[in-house]
């Protein structure tokens, strides 16, 4: 009974990664004979292609066709039974998810991160004409948080994209002993790990930034992704065409670059065009500072009860800017507004010293 059940829940099944792909195929012998160009059935590309890395079948981690808005409702309890890592051993993921990394990551109260990408076989990702990449339903985005310190697994979060159209986030939480997660029910929740407390979140909370105007998704977009990076997902077949020309985020070392960058990565996901709740500023990286509407400009969500005098971000006077204000802030007002219960003084010294610096908005 509960076999039939996990194979219709979140990421159906949980057994192996399927069968042999084109990489465990016997080499042709040395002494070959290579066709000539042009032969029919084996040109020049399709034998490039033949050499190109495959991507493993992906039979079983999958998103569920509908969100569980609460409760466990039968999804898998356990991270071993979803489908998508070892049932024996969760610390292993299953050969069809593709590991990645960005450029500048979202700031999780210091946290380390793995992150991995899980495609229903035969699906690509689809790229926009600014980069974004599009996860096709069916998609399944995985990250685990580690502390940097003792390197001990405090949760693994799954953000997916169901078969209806709908994304939902579902957060598995670490045993102390590291050798299995449980998965939470829908409210937040508090963890210790020495003597830091972590924030999980709840499935509402992951979509307070995770925005349609951003996509859905966080950290999956071409800019954040580095050129040998793309090279290797390209190889794999997880895009749905050529990589276009795209630049890098933080491309520079220049603190504007550099401040930009941490910007878009930790708030431009509410802060762009189309997030009606979150005011009328856009922090893309993209975005020159003149049209963000943040520069010089009057906070509309208000100055904490400092005064009137504050701006969004006011050029050479950091004290004075709502932007730094929030950042540094832990109680209500914080930005970004969840998961977080530590401020990142990185961060904040990089965006600090960025607007110091400032003489205007050009």
């Amino acid at each position: 009974m509960r076999a039939a059940l996990l194979a219709a829940m979140l990421l159906a099944g949980c057994g192996a990664a399927g069968a042999p792909g084109p990489a465990d195929a016997a080499p042709p012998p040395a002494d070959a004979a290579l066709p000539p160009p042009g032969d029919a059935g084996a040109p020049a590309a399709d034998a490039a292609a033949d050499l190109a890395p495959a991507r493993p079948p992906n039979p079983t981690c999958h998103a569920p066709p509908h969100p569980v808005l609460a409760g466990l409702d039968g999804l898998p309890l356990h991270l071993g039974e979803t489908g998508c890592f070892e049932p024996g051993d969760p610390t292993r993921p299953l050969p069809a998810l593709v590991p990645y990394r960005v450029r500048e990551a979202l700031w999780s109260d210091g946290a380390e991160k793995d992150r991995w990408l899980a495609l229903k076989d035969g699906d690509r990702l689809h790229i926009e004409r600014d980069g974004d990449l599009t996860v096709p339903p069916g998609g399944v985005l995985i990250k685990t948080f580690r502390d940097v310190f003792s390197q001990r697994r405090i949760e693994t979060r799954f953000y997916v994209h169901h078969e209806d159209g709908q994304w939902s986030g579902y957060t598995y939480e670490w045993n102390d002993a590291g050798t299995d997660a449980t998965l939470l029910d829908e409210g937040s929740h508090r963890k210790k790990v020495g003597a830091q407390e972590w924030h999980l979140p709840s499935r509402a909370e992951c979509n307070t930034c995770h925005t349609p105007a951003a996509g859905y998704t966080l950290g999956l977009e071409l800019p954040q992704l580095d050129y040998d990076e793309r090279s290797r997902l390209s190889d794999l077949g997880v895009f749905d065409g050529p990589t276009p020309t795209v630049g890098l985020l933080n491309e520079d070392i220049r603190p504007q670059s550099r401040a930009r960058a941490y910007l878009h990565a930790n708030c431009s996901g509410c802060h762009r065009p189309g997030v009606g709740n979150a005011g009328t500023i856009d922090l893309r990286y993209s975005t020159p500072l003149a049209v963000t509407a943040a520069c010089d400009a009057e906070p509309l969500k208000g100055t904490l009860g400092l005064g009137a005098d504050f701006k969004i971000i006011a050029p050479g006077q950091p004290e004075k800017s709502m932007l730094v204000v929030r950042m540094r802030e832990l109680a209500s007002g914080r930005m970004p507004p969840v998961a977080s219960l530590k401020v990142d003084e990185g961060g904040l010294a990089l965006v600090t010293r960025w607007i110091s610096g400032l003489t205007g908005c050009d």
